[in-house]
């Protein structure tokens, strides 16, 4: 069985009664090597061809975050090395990182500059053609003792939110969550204090983050519900036309119950016309789909692994996610291509026995690779943390189920696409098949393959040239079921 890509830092409603094994790409150990206890892999952010890896422990919890970059030529290789321009011992730099385009954010909990013992700070990193540099540090403009502010990060476009979980804004350990705006090229400027509406003690309102172009989803997993004390909530803000954010709902598990942890991991994504969020509940080992149906925040479905701590950590890219449960060593893949709800599609696994390892501690998903991290569990154990990559156009769907009633997968690379997409064909069905690319009116634009079709997996490029930008559908048809793929053509 082919094993994942691995970069490693060497030492100096729905129940799931069943797993199904997903292979990797070949499997590549990364020479560089890290300090011992760096718990390399702690964070992680994709971004098309690139990676963030945070390690928050090195050099004495200073901290670093490492740059992976993909090539076809090349694979994946390490870019930089970044650390913080005035770091410290205790930093923690890389307990979170966020990528968008061609700028990071580093959370640095730890950090105690202003404010006192980790008040925290968070950093801002823009690429240039040639190098990384950091171009900002940003703080709470009232900074408090152990608000623990950059605990959590996310960054979309102009806008970065940054979490302090720990804040005592009103109430011990409440939490707050702060946003910044681009107002340069290389200046951020803060906007916005946001908070719970009904904040408690203990909620730790900011300790997960997530953005998108008009939501931000912060997560509360200490909060109480009627139904059990750190069963946690989620809160949803939109953005208004005058780039303020403001609250739009608070989220809650229907089947709630204390110490689930409710919004542990969060993620949004936009994919087409559908906006969706996931959230984590460890302490239940479930993870929770909301859709937007007519301006209202639904819950949509759920999935859940007892004692497996499934969703300790979530991504989100299109209609594909990912959960980790790192209690069962598994990252499960989830589906929600036919707006259903999600669908297991398989699960990541390292490719051996990790013991001390924390294999979906943090989680990575761009358009075509997976990736998993798994720290160290315990600091003291000197296991080296570990990240693997998984290439999506090189996996096999993993049951017939996932593969709908054609018994055929779909997927492409890129999507969106500009000129031409690389369309993947799984079937395990011999007989006639055809495969045509439809319009949004259902009218045939491609016929890519018409005969006598053969079990296994094929490629077919598909050249749109001369289309129009719009939605397009890889459509395959075999024995009478059809199953289609949203492709978006983008000029």
């Amino acid at each position: 069985m082919a094993r994942p890509l691995r970069l490693a830092a060497r030492p100096g409603h729905c129940l799931l009664p069943f797993l199904l094994a997903w292979p990797g790409t070949a499997s590549l150990a990364q020479q560089a090597q890290f300090s011992e206890g760096a718990s390399f892999g702690s964070a992680l952010s994709m971004n098309g061809d690139m990676l963030a890896v945070g390690a928050p422990w090195e050099d004495e919890q200073t901290g670093a975050v490492y740059i992976y970059r993909h090539s076809e030529s090349a694979g994946w290789m390490r870019e930089a090395r970044l650390a913080s321009s005035d770091g410290q011992s205790g930093d923690a730099f890389g307990a979170d990182v966020a990528v968008s385009g061609s700028s990071l954010l580093v959370g640095a909990p730890g950090g105690g500059r202003e404010g006192g013992y980790e008040a925290g700070a968070a950093y801002v990193f823009h690429h240039t053609s040639s190098q990384w540099e950091q171009v900002a540090r940003l703080t709470d403009p009232h900074p408090s003792l152990g608000s623990r502010f950059g605990q959590a990060v996310a960054l979309h476009g102009i806008f970065a939110m940054i979490g302090a979980p720990l804040d005592n804004d009103g109430d011990t350990d409440a939490g707050t969550a702060h946003v910044f705006s681009q107002s340069g090229a290389t200046a951020w400027t803060y906007s916005q204090e946001i908070r719970a509406d009904r904040a408690e003690e203990g909620d730790r309102f900011g300790s997960s983050i997530s953005l998108d172009a008009e939501h931000a989803v912060v997560g509360a997993p200490g909060a109480d519900d009627a139904r059990g004390r750190n069963a946690g909530l989620a809160y949803v803000f939109q953005r208004s036309a005058g780039a303020a954010w403001h609250l739009q709902a608070v989220l809650t598990a229907g089947d709630a119950r204390a110490d689930r942890q409710f919004g542990t991991s969060v993620t949004v994504s936009r994919h087409l016309l559908d906006t969706r969020i996931i959230i984590g509940a460890p302490g239940a080992g479930t993870v929770y789909l909301f859709s937007l149906v007519d301006e209202i925040w639904r819950e949509t479905h759920f999935l859940r692994k007892t004692g497996s701590r499934l969703g300790t950590a979530v991504a989100l890219h299109n209609r594909t996610a990912l959960a980790g449960a790192p209690a069962a060593a598994q990252v499960l893949v989830l589906a929600d291509e036919h707006r259903t709800g999600l669908e297991l599609v398989g699960h990541l696994a390292p490719p051996a026995s990790l013991p001390g390892l924390c294999f979906g501690c943090a989680v990575g998903a761009s358009e075509r690779y997976f990736a998993v991290g798994a720290p160290a569990a315990d600091r003291a154990s000197g296991a080296p943390g570990t990240v693997y990559l998984f290439d999506q156009m090189a996996l096999p769907m993993s049951t017939s189920e996932a593969r709908g009633a054609a018994g055929a997968s779909l997927a492409n690379y890129p999507n969106p696409l500009r000129t031409y997409t690389t369309i993947a064909l799984d079937s395990d069905m011999a007989g006639s098949l055809r495969l045509e690319v439809l319009d949004a009116t259902g009218r045939s634009v491609a016929v890519l393959f018409d005969g006598a079709w053969h079990p296994g997996r094929r490629s077919f490029i598909w050249h749109a040239d001369e289309l129009a930008s719009g939605i397009y559908f890889a459509a395959v048809y075999q024995r009478g079921h059809k199953r289609s793929h949203p492709m978006l053509l983008v000029r």
